[in-house]
C-alpha cells in the first residue's frame, strides 16, 4: 500500500511550506517524498521501537544522500497510538495544523478505524487540510474494509469521504485511496 500511496499522491510541484503527517508511517517512504518536495514532515506509528530502529534511520539514510540540507529540521517523530497521539499533539498547538496527512494499512480493524479517525479531525487543518487513507478494500478476518471506514466517516458527519484511486488488477487484493477532507460549506468560517 505504500507504494500506492507514494504514486497517488508523488509531488508534482513543490510541498514548500505544507505540513505533512504521517500515521502508521513504518519505513517512512511517503513522508521522505514530501520531505524532498519542501514539506515539514512529522511521522507517527504506534512503536517507539520502529520509529527509533526503522523511521528514523530509514529517513536519515534516504536523506543522506541528498546534497540539499535542512532535512533534519524538517522532521519530527512520535509515537503512540492514535487516540493518545492526536490528543498530545492537540495539546502541544498542533492541533488543526495539517495540511496533508497520509495513512496506509491503518483501517484493518473497526476498533483501528475510530482512533484514525478520531486522530485525522484534531489534527488535519480546516478548511483545506486533506487526508489521504490507502487501505485493501477487504480485511478478512479482521472486519475492516474503506466501505466500513467510509461509512464511518460519513457518520460522524465531520469529513466527507470520497474514493480517489482504485486497482482491480486481478493479480492482487483490491486496492484503494480514500480522501478525507472538510466539506465546502465550512469555508467561510475560516476566511
Amino acid at each position: 500500500m505504500t507504494p500506492d500511496i507514494m504514486q497517488y499522491t508523488a509531488p508534482d510541484t513543490s510541498l514548500r511550506g505544507k505540513k505533512v503527517l504521517e500515521l502508521g508511517c513504518g519505513h517512512g517512504l511517503p513522508g521522505i517524498l514530501c520531505l524532498l518536495a519542501g514539506a515539514t514532515v512529522h511521522y507517527q506509528d504506534y512503536n517507539k521501537q520502529v520509529m527509533t530502529s526503522l523511521t528514523i534511520p530509514n529517513v536519515q539514510a534516504n536523506l543522506a544522500r541528498v546534497p540539499q540540507g535542512g532535512f533534519r529540521e524538517r522532521a519530527r517523530y512520535f509515537a503512540g497510538d492514535w487516540q493518545a497521539v492526536g490528543q498530545m499533539l492537540a495539546m502541544s498547538g498542533l492541533g488543526g495544523h495539517y495540511d496533508i496527512i497520509l495513512t496506509a494499512e491503518t483501517i484493518y480493524s473497526l476498533e483501528s478505524q475510530e482512533h484514525l479517525l478520531g486522530c485525522i479531525k484534531q489534527v488535519l487543518q480546516p478548511p483545506h487540510g486533506t487526508a489521504y487513507v490507502a487501505a485493501k478494500s477487504f480485511y478478512f478476518g479482521v472486519g475492516g474494509s474503506t466501505t466500513n471506514f467510509a461509512e464511518l466517516v460519513k457518520a460522524d458527519g465531520i469529513l466527507e469521504c470520497s474514493q480517489v484511486w482504485k486497482v482491480e488488477d486481478g493479480q492482487s487484493n483490491k486496492r484503494e485511496i480514500l480522501k478525507l477532507s472538510f466539506p465546502e460549506s465550512i469555508t467561510p468560517y475560516f476566511l
